[in-house]
This record gives C-alpha cells, sequence and structure tokens, in this order.
C-alpha cells in the first residue's frame, strides 16, 4: 500500500533556501547552465554545522531542473516550492518552467502487483513532427496529468522492505500505443560502487526487443522478452559490456507497452550523509533532517547489488538519480568545459524517437521527485544520453 508523501511547506525550510538563493542568478531556462547551483551548495552546508565551503559530496549538476529536485530531496519540499522561493517561477506560472510529479514510497508489492495505480505519472505529448522556424529536439513534451492528449508517461518511486527500509527504484515507462512492439530503449543512470566506497556513474542502455502483452525479462510473464540488455561503461575503462538485466541485479518486465523496471539502491554514508545526518530519537529512529525536521527514511546504508563480474563491487541507482558534471568542470579554476545537460531517463519504442526525457531525485524521506522542462522560446533543453 502507498505511504503519503512527507511533502509539504515548511516555513523553516522555506527561510533556509530563500536565505541560501539570495543573489543566485536564474537562467528561466531549466535546461543547461548552472543557475541553481549557489543554492544547492548552500543546502548542502546546512548539513554540515560550521561548513564554510561546499562539502565534496554536494552534487554538481549541468541541469537546472535537476539542482531544483536535488534542493526538493534535501530539503523535503516540492519542485515549485523551490522554485518559487528562489524567484525561478511566479504562481500560476510554474508548469510553463517544469512539469512535475511526487511520489511518496511504497511498500514492495508482490511480485504480481504494482504501485502503479497509486502513483502521480510525468505525462508526455508526442514528439514534435517539425520545428520550423525554431529549432527543437525531438523528444516527448512533458504535459500536465490529466492531458488527453499524452501518448507516454513515466512514473517512479521507491519501494520498502517489511522493516520500511527503502531498497528499490520501482521505474515505469508506458505508452498508450498498445501496439508499441519491437526495440524498447530505455537509459539508466546507475552507479558502481567500489570496494574503496567510491562510486562509478554509469549511463546504462536497456535494451529489448518485446511483442505483444505480459513479457518479462527475469520477472515472470508468459515468455521472455527476446535480447534484453544492459550496456554501459560498468568497469570505467571506456569500454562498453553488455549483460542481461538478471546479471545486473534489474527486474525488468514489458506488458502491452508499459516497461517496468526495479532497481536496487546504491545510498552510503560516504556518498550521501544527508540521508544517514543525525542520531536516532525516539520519534525519527533513523534521524532528522536538520534543515526539515522532518524524519530520515534510511535505517542502513544500501549496498545494491554484487555483480560478480565487479570482482566484490556493487551496482544500482544512486539518490542522485543522474549525470553528475565532472570533476574537471567544478575545479577551481575549470580545467574542462562543461559538457551538455543530459536527461538522466530518456525512452524510446519502435520509432527511436524518445518518448520520455526526465530528472529524477529520492529525497532524504524517501519521496521520488520527477521533472522535465517544458519546451519553450530561449529554452535549452538538455540532451538524452548517447544510447549504447
Amino acid at each position: 500500500m502507498l505511504r503519503s508523501s512527507t511533502i509539504s511547506r515548511l516555513a523553516g525550510a522555506a527561510a533556509a533556501i530563500w536565505m541560501y538563493g539570495a543573489g543566485a542568478a536564474w537562467a528561466g531556462t531549466g535546461g543547461s547552465g548552472i543557475p541553481l547551483q549557489p543554492v544547492l551548495d548552500g543546502v548542502c552546508m546546512a548539513f554540515v554545522p560550521g561548513a564554510i565551503t561546499t562539502p565534496s559530496w554536494c552534487p554538481q549538476l549541468a541541469a537546472a531542473t535537476h539542482q531544483v529536485l536535488a534542493i526538493a530531496g534535501l530539503t523535503n519540499q516540492t519542485p515549485d516550492a523551490v522554485r518559487v522561493e528562489n524567484f525561478a517561477c511566479t504562481p500560476p506560472g510554474c508548469p510553463q518552467v517544469s512539469i512535475n510529479a511526487v511520489n511518496g514510497p511504497a511498500k514492495s508489492p508482490p511480485d504480481d502487483s504494482s504501485a502503479l495505480p497509486f502513483l502521480t505519472p510525468l505525462p508526455f505529448l508526442p514528439p514534435p513532427t517539425s520545428c520550423a522556424p525554431t529549432p527543437c529536439t525531438p523528444l516527448g513534451v512533458p504535459t500536465q496529468v490529466g492531458d488527453p492528449a499524452a501518448v507516454a508517461s513515466f512514473s517512479a518511486v521507491v519501494l520498502e522492505d517489511a522493516d520500511g527500509q527503502p531498497k528499490t527504484l520501482d521505474v515505469f515507462v508506458e505508452t498508450k500505443n498498445p501496439g508499441a512492439t519491437g526495440r524498447v530503449t530505455l537509459s539508466l543512470p546507475l552507479v558502481v560502487l567500489h570496494k574503496d566506497g567510491s562510486e562509478l556513474p554509469v549511463a546504462a542502455t536497456l535494451k529489448a526487443t518485446c511483442q505483444g502483452g505480459n513479457q518479462g525479462g527475469n520477472q515472470g510473464g508468459n515468455q521472455p522478452c527476446q535480447s534484453a540488455t544492459v550496456s554501459g561503461d560498468f568497469l570505467g575503462t571506456g569500454k562498453n559490456m553488455t549483460y542481461s538485466a538478471n546479471q545486473l541485479g534489474l527486474s525488468f518486465s514489458f506488458n502491452s507497452g508499459l516497461v517496468e523496471v526495479r532497481i536496487p539502491l546504491v545510498a552510503t554514508m560516504l556518498n550521501d550523509p544527508p540521508y544517514f545526518n543525525t542520531p536516532p530519537t525516539s520519534q525519527c529512529p533513523n534521524g532528522i533532517n536538520p534543515i526539515t525536521g522532518y524524519c530520515d527514511a534510511f535505517s542502513q546504508e544500501d549496498l545494491g547489488f554484487f555483480a560478480s563480474f565487479l570482482k566484490g563491487g556493487s551496482m544500482g541507482i544512486a539518490p542522485i538519480a543522474g549525470p553528475l558534471l565532472p570533476a574537471c568542470a567544478t575545479s577551481s579554476p575549470p580545467t574542462c568545459s562543461p559538457p551538455p545537460a543530459t536527461f538522466a531517463f530518456c525512452a524510446s519504442f519502435s520509432n527511436n524517437k524518445p518518448a520520455i526525457a526526465a530528472f529524477a531525485y529520492i529525497g532524504t524521506d524517501a519521496t521520488t521527485y520527477v521533472s522535465s522542462p517544458v519546451p519553450g522560446m530561449g529554452v535549452t533543453l538538455p540532451q538524452c544520453p548517447t544510447q549504447n
């Protein structure tokens, strides 16, 4: 059963974010650039008493939409609340900047059930057929929930085990075209957790060839999809490797245009300190978010799936759920130019045009935030990852 989200407006959190955001520039695109990175840096510093510099673990992100989600996740607020507090939009204009969906954690359903009916999806219109006279990217266009013209959707939720510990990110991509058979391609922002505690981001690509309905990869169904594989540079050597979803600990299924992928979580004290921030209390047995006073969800580290080829390492998806800027672009002074902003999740079906393109972030209370910027005049949209 889906738990209600813990998201609400807190006066203390709002005041804190406004303080950190004062003077920060906003590009108004939701796309490339780092207009809210100074705000995010300030939020990270609030988790370290007496900090005068940005903690090394603070995510450095290329896209404003992703930065908004990170701030929302670390301060237990809605993305639009973050935008309003930082003068990124003026209600009711926020939907013209970005479309969001927020889902509180759910108990792990049995294999024959799903959390999907209880989730708020992020819907998408078809990619534009023509961009003249303005150049554009052939991506699905985010729209409001309930828009009858929507043809695809993206949903994500954290699944908890019987003890309430977040364990899995359950991702759904759906197309309304029941005849969407053939190739299914989904970009996945995975991480490899090494034995020394360091993490390697991996822009992985899941590909499957599916016909008809109710087929699974390693999660049941009438028969497996053909060639359901995941590719990526899992060893950091610059060379892509390809494995089945099962070998990577991913659960994949396809049912008449609905793709579901369950990904083990990777959240550690070294890389994600805000999730293990304070000692437990009687009210909050897992600790308290010091900015909001909300209870943390993680009682222990999540180490993901220990794949045999990683030789003691493991893999899964981190709370940031997306691409970070490389260290050379964030050093002082930078030693390389920042790469173009890249969506965390992109999915396409047979026509190879992305039906969805979105960012995601998992909050300290295990709430999942997803968002996609709205195309418009002067908006530079992020790119979809190169699909291996």
